[in-house]
């Protein structure tokens, strides 16, 4: 596993939110997130995502080990958090 660079970051948030005449539904959100993840090295599962009121909820695997994550917006977001605090839990190699 790599960290994911800025770039990778840019080109992950520009191909999920900015592309143009891009139309569906959230959960294409999220599949093409955990694709672009994928491709940056992180293997991402979701194994539940809750929407409710306003507020979003994802239990996912990431890689091999299971991260919660929640987000006042949309699954996108609960996503990312789970994906950000699996991250944040493994030391970074020098």
């Amino acid at each position: 596993m790599r960290e994911a660079t800025p770039e990778d970051l840019w080109e992950l948030f520009t191909a999920t939110y900015l592309t143009p005449g891009r139309t569906g539904s959230p959960g294409d959100s999220v599949d093409a997130l955990v694709r672009e993840l994928a491709a940056a090295g992180i293997k991402a599962e979701i194994l539940e995502l809750t929407t409710q009121d306003d507020a979003a909820y994802a239990e996912c695997r990431v890689n091999g080990a299971t991260w919660w994550g929640a987000s006042r917006d949309t699954p996108v977001r609960a996503v990312l958090s789970a994906v950000n605090r699996a991250l944040a839990s493994v030391p970074l190699s020098p």
